[in-house]
């Protein structure tokens, strides 16, 4: 089978929160087997979401809770194969992410999940890894701050739901983002090289006790190889030969690189069926994707 009428990965969506924020909207475009959306060049498509053209339904959120509250769409998900990405920072509740539920919830979101579809279906996203100045007489205190200590209380909790893929990637600083950081009065920095190489190496530590594979987003994990507890090299998100490998209808996935990511991304071939015409409404300061 190939060309049109090969089973596509479907993205949804790394535009927008989709489960969270546009649960109806996802509830009616599987029932109708079609998703229309405006893609970020302007113009509108749609994309069969028809069982025998999905090979597997990928989601990414921070909040997944609207989905167990629908068991019409938990159904037609599970007739696609699906894919869970879910982040979880440590930063949950905090001026960094003040939309998204505290740890301790997404945690029980993360367990509901793996029971419902398996924990071979889920992937842990801590990403971004951020770093910030707290001002003198702040309420913690002064002195350089970072979610990167949540990993070591974080990565056991996940590890016994039965979670093994860990992704994680370093804030980027971009104009739009540090204006929005600052407008709230929030330090963000960068870490420098040998800061890196550290924060590295503890998380390949922690990984490793927790008997997790960690996977560098987009060459984050540039120096760092291997899999089992370490670092892979600018590691896939959507990997078709992992999601062939869980595919419950022995369906595969294009293989191909997916041209429309990020130089350094691994990731395989999708179509993303989000739209940053649908903001997500979290409010997270570091967010590439909400509008300036």
């Amino acid at each position: 089978m190939s060309g049109a009428d090969q089973p596509r990965v479907v993205s949804a969506s790394r535009r927008t929160d989709l489960p969270k924020w546009y649960p109806d909207w996802l509830e009616d475009a599987l029932a109708r087997g079609e998703a229309t959306f405006r893609h970020p060049r302007g113009r509108l498509l749609s994309v069969s979401l028809e069982p025998e053209l999905v090979h597997t339904f990928v989601l990414w959120s921070k909040d997944y809770s609207e989905l167990f509250s629908r068991a019409a769409l938990l159904e037609r998900l599970r007739r696609l194969d699906p894919f869970f990405h879910f982040t979880l920072t440590g930063l949950g509740g905090s001026p960094w992410e003040p939309g998204v539920p505290a740890p301790r919830e997404a945690l029980r979101q993360m367990a509901a999940l793996a029971g419902e579809f398996g924990p071979e279906r889920l992937a842990w996203r801590f990403d971004p890894i951020i770093v910030w100045d707290e001002p003198r007489g702040g309420t913690q205190g002064s002195g350089t701050r970072t979610n990167l200590e949540a990993f070591e209380e974080l990565a056991p909790k996940a590890a016994q739901l039965g979670v093994r893929r860990v992704h994680f990637s370093f804030v980027d600083l971009y104009p739009k983002v540090m204006r929005r950081a600052g407008k709230r009065e929030l330090r963000l920095r960068t870490l420098g090289a040998e800061e890196r190489e550290a924060a590295l190496e503890y998380l390949n530590e922690v990984a490793a006790a927790n008997g997790l594979t960690l996977a560098g987003c987009a060459g984050t994990a540039s120096g760092a190889t291997g899999s089992g507890g370490t670092a892979e090299r600018a590691a896939a998100c959507i990997d078709a030969r992992y999601l062939d490998s869980i595919n419950g209808r022995s369906l595969e996935a294009e293989g191909a690189e997916d041209l429309s990511q990020r130089d350094e991304c691994r990731c395989t071939k999708s179509v993303d069926i989000g739209s940053y015409a649908m903001p997500c409404r979290s409010g997270c300061v570091y967010c590439y994707a909400t509008p300036a």
